[in-house]
């Protein structure tokens, strides 16, 4: 059985909550775009965030109405003017200690509780779901290892894939603690794919299987009238090769 609450430790969870919301909600008044990339930073690994991830957003979310206009004007930068305007709104962030920076202009990190926090009210307002999304779309993008294509530089590709891993991890986390037997999904089947891919690479067997198990639900959902798909017998053929 859990210890119950205290009546201290429910004044203290209640006290942070609203030092949280005033937070945020200044964040919010002074740049909308801060606000939004804080949000993206949630649902991500909080451990070590790179700017040059992140740095892939802005051209993302240009291709999207249900984004603050602001983003296009970043996408429109040179890749230069661009980063080191992403890397003032982590400044404007990290002024409200909503986030750390772990490497100067390189990475940043955010408390666990703050991300927490941050997921549920995105979960209340409706606004998760595009979140995960983009950031599956991003990571897709980013990955320079695809599903099933051998390395060509195999240190060096397999270092950069690492330091995603844990964040398409921390998507997958969430996508199924947020949207529990939603079988269609909110992340593309890429995403599943390709960094089951390098799980097998790495010889984590287990964490591979998983990944084209959910690839695999989501296709057969999405081709549901055509079982004979292409598609769907590839996912099969290499679910049955791990």
């Amino acid at each position: 059985m859990l210890p119950r609450e205290t009546d201290d430790e429910r004044r203290l969870r209640k006290s942070v909550a609203t030092v949280w919301r005033l937070s945020v909600d200044a964040l919010r008044e002074e740049s909308v775009v801060a606000a939004q990339l804080f949000e993206l930073c949630a649902f991500l690994d909080p451990e070590c965030i790179p700017v040059t991830l992140l740095a892939r957003l802005p051209k993302a979310m240009a291709r999207s109405c249900e984004w603050d206009p602001a983003w296009r004007g970043l996408a429109s930068m040179s890749e230069t003017d661009s980063t080191a305007e992403l890397q003032r709104q982590l400044a404007v962030v990290h002024k409200y200690s909503l986030l750390e920076w772990v490497e100067p202009d390189e990475s940043v990190g955010m408390h666990r509780l703050v991300q927490q926090q941050a997921r549920r009210c995105a979960g209340a307002v409706g606004t998760a779901e595009r979140t995960m999304r983009l950031l599956g779309e991003v990571l897709v993008e980013a990955m320079p290892i695809k599903g099933g294509s051998v390395p060509h530089n195999f240190a060096v590709e397999m270092a950069a894939a690492a330091e995603l891993m844990p964040h398409a991890a921390a998507l997958t986390r969430h996508e199924a603690e947020m949207a529990p037997g939603a079988a269609a999904g909110w992340l593309r089947v890429e995403l599943h794919e390709h960094f089951a891919w390098v799980y097998q690479l790495r010889g984590q067997l287990a964490e591979a299987e998983a990944g084209l198990r959910r690839a695999l639900q989501m296709l057969e959902k999405a081709y549901a009238d055509q079982p004979n798909h292409p598609d769907l017998a590839a996912t099969v053929n290499n679910l049955a090769g791990v």
